[in-house]
């Protein structure tokens, strides 16, 4: 697991550390897959792999 102490943003892209990953989109009525959606991760374990995560901490900063 890489140090969370020391990863920033800018090491991330860097050494490459993102994962693109594709989540279906799906259509309501017949469940069919109407495209997908592009979500990009940095790495599992971190605070960057859940956007969520990294923009709650992001916040907690400026506040």
């Amino acid at each position: 697991m890489p140090n969370t102490n020391t990863l920033t943003i800018e090491s991330i892209i860097n050494d490459r550390n993102l994962s693109i990953v594709f989540q279906p989109i799906i259509e309501n009525q017949q469940q069919d897959i109407f495209g997908y959606e592009a979500l990009t991760r940095g790495p599992v374990g971190t605070h960057f792999h859940s956007p969520s995560l990294y923009l709650k901490q992001q916040k907690n900063k400026v506040a």
